[in-house]
């Protein structure tokens, strides 16, 4: 008697551990790709680098903040000054003029404009020899050539031309300077004695009358 044949077929479910295996396979997959998906970019910053970078921006803002008062006080400082130049320049009850080498006026100020009745602006590089009566014009000249050499020079009085005006008394005074950049000139100083020279003029006549 003859044994039986082993059958060939695949027992009923001999595929079962192999389709368990491919779906553990493909659900490890899927999982690996949802996490990837749900992970944070490489590309974003950390909340670590975000704080950091909060703060170099509060830091940043905080420094344009000082800066923008530090600004304010200095422009503040900068209209007190020039508050201060025009009271104790412009204001002056002297007048200021300041000359070139060659004798131009290259600054003046109100005063000296009042007392050469010219507007202040009119005065720039205008010679200031132009603004002598003739007849005072060596006295000028000696002031200057002192101051020039950097000599003690004299106090002197002389008549300045106004426009439309009779000629006026000053006292006149100076020094020489020299800029940052080696330019010379001189800085003058204007002083109304028309005032004084009337006084005396009207003291002279009178004395001449009572010994007539």
């Amino acid at each position: 008697m003859s044994e039986p044949k082993k059958s060939s077929a695949t027992p009923e479910g001999t595929g079962a551990p192999l389709a368990a295996a491919a779906m553990r396979n493909a659900a490890e997959a899927a999982l690996r790709e949802r996490k990837a998906q749900s992970a944070p970019s490489l590309n974003a910053p950390s909340a670590e680098a975000s704080q950091e970078m909060l703060h170099e921006l509060q830091v940043h803002q905080i420094e344009l903040e000082m800066q923008n008062e530090e600004l304010q006080r200095k422009q503040l400082a900068l209209d007190a000054a020039n508050r201060r130049y025009f009271e104790l320049y412009d204001l002056a009850p002297v007048g200021y003029c300041t000359l070139n080498e060659v004798g131009l006026i290259v600054q003046a100020n109100l005063s000296a404009s009042t007392m050469l009745g010219i507007e202040r602006g009119a005065l720039v590089k205008q010679p200031f020899s132009r603004f002598i009566f003739s007849d005072d014009m060596d006295s000028y000249y000696r002031l200057n050539k002192a101051l020039q050499k950097g000599q003690i020079a004299p106090v002197v009085e002389l008549r300045v031309l106004r426009k439309d005006a009779a000629p006026g008394w000053v006292q006149l005074m100076g020094n020489a300077y020299q800029d940052a950049d080696g330019a010379a000139g001189l800085r003058l100083v204007l002083s109304d004695i028309g005032e004084r020279k009337r006084q005396e003029q009207l003291r002279a006549e009178t004395e001449n009358k009572l010994q007539e």
